[in-house]
């Protein structure tokens, strides 16, 4: 059995495209359904097999757990936590909304809060 890799500080802080994110989830679900042959997967994602290495090593970079079994390529996490263990694509906010946003308190608050900073200087804030 292949270990889960573990998340390097430069891969999690990675951005994808809208486009991407949607093919990885739509990976991550076609997964989430049982274990897939490579061939299946190329063709269900209109995929190249370079294209599809490189993806399938972006989701294990992510954290999530995807072996080889028998030729078939299989999801050991379920979907929902894998989903969420994806990076969001750019949301296309102002700083005005993210300043709206970080006022929470959550972790993922703390981390817009520490991205916010770094890019307004303390006297615009």
């Amino acid at each position: 059995m292949v270990k889960p890799r573990r998340r390097k500080a430069a891969e999690q802080e990675r951005s994808v495209t809208v486009e991407r994110c949607r093919r990885l989830a739509r990976l991550i679900a076609l997964l989430s359904t049982g274990p897939r042959d490579r061939s299946s997967l190329l063709k269900l994602l209109r995929l190249e097999l370079r294209g599809f290495y490189r993806d399938l090593d972006f989701i294990r970079d992510a954290g999530i757990p995807i072996t080889i079994r028998k030729h078939r390529y299989q999801l050991n996490l379920a979907a929902r936590q894998a989903i969420r263990r994806l990076p969001f694509p750019d949301p296309g906010l102002t700083l005005g909304d993210v300043e709206l946003l970080i006022k929470g308190k959550s972790k993922a608050h703390a981390r817009l809060r520490k991205r916010f900073e770094a890019l307004v200087p303390a006297a615009l804030r």
